[in-house]
């Protein structure tokens, strides 16, 4: 069975002026993240866009990444929806196509009981498919706690939970109950560094895209005890945090791309450019930081 670990990319999708798929600027992507020695690629994440792409255009994705990678690195597609049926076909093609494992949230805009989200996963991970579940509470109704998360590990392909709750007490909690049965991983990078020195087990990381070496050192480096360069990584994480986390996200992923020589591309509608402002501070932070 899968069991993610290290550093997953959280790969933007880049698209042209007409909003189409750019696949070889996707596939110089893929490439570029496993030369720097990332340990996994997220496709169609929540950075990738994934409320603006169609069924077809998963399975573009699914297959230029599968095809790209040739096992090189793993592959864990997002399945996003709100509706069911549709994480599950997701989960099926994924699987097929000989993606490691799909990354998967809490429906939304509805909220079924305990035992309705207890079903929810466990219908999904049917599929056989290895499964991170995504616990988001700024964009589904729940915040995934211990006694829901014990349940949880009754699902024989869960493997992960991606964590995005700022609250480092009760993600302490979550790591010392999972208690090594399933990886724990986080996805705010700007709280990555805590959670390596509280012994989670990766992280699931946007700026990634942009710097995938300062990520990868700053796991390695708290793992292995160098505290004092893991902080001073840390704080130019913070920065470049700033700087990305503006307006039309992930529009500053894409422009940092852009300006490092990448085909980033743009972003799709309804999502707009960068401001010029948003973008000189990032052009800043980037050299201030060393990526330029």
């Amino acid at each position: 069975m899968y069991k993610p670990e290290g550093i997953i990319c959280s790969l933007v999708t880049p698209f042209d002026k007409e909003e189409n798929i750019i696949e070889d600027g996707f596939r110089q992507l893929i490439s570029h993240q496993i030369e720097q020695g990332i340990h996994g690629i997220g496709v169609a994440p929540n950075t990738g866009e994934f409320i603006n792409l169609t069924f077809d255009d998963l399975k573009k994705l699914i297959n230029i990444s599968v095809d790209e990678v040739k096992g090189r690195t793993s592959i864990v597609v997002g399945a996003l929806s709100p509706t069911m049926q549709f994480n599950i076909e997701i989960a099926k093609y994924a699987k097929n196509a000989g993606a490691d494992a799909i990354l998967i949230t809490p429906p939304y805009y509805i909220s079924p009981s305990d035992s309705g989200l207890f079903e929810y996963f466990r219908r999904i991970g049917k599929v056989g498919i290895p499964m991170i579940i995504f616990n988001h509470p700024f964009r589904t109704p729940f915040n995934l706690m211990p006694d829901m998360i014990e349940r949880l590990l009754k699902i024989k392909n869960f493997v992960g939970i991606k964590e995005v709750d700022p609250s480092m007490s009760r993600n302490v909690m979550r790591l010392s109950m999972i208690n090594n049965r399933v990886s724990y991983l986080m996805g705010e990078e700007t709280l990555a560094f805590y959670h390596f020195l509280m012994g989670g087990h990766g992280g699931f990381f946007a700026l990634s895209n942009i710097a995938p070496k300062m990520m990868l050192q700053l796991y390695e480096e708290t793992k292995a005890g160098n505290i004092e360069v893991a902080k001073d990584i840390h704080l130019k994480i913070i920065e470049l945090s700033e700087a990305i986390y503006v307006e039309d996200y992930p529009a500053a992923l894409k422009e940092g791309l852009n300006i490092l020589g990448f085909k980033g591309g743009q972003t799709r509608t309804p999502l707009h450019s960068l401001k010029e402002s948003s973008r000189e501070k990032l052009l800043q932070v980037m050299k201030n930081i060393g990526l330029l």
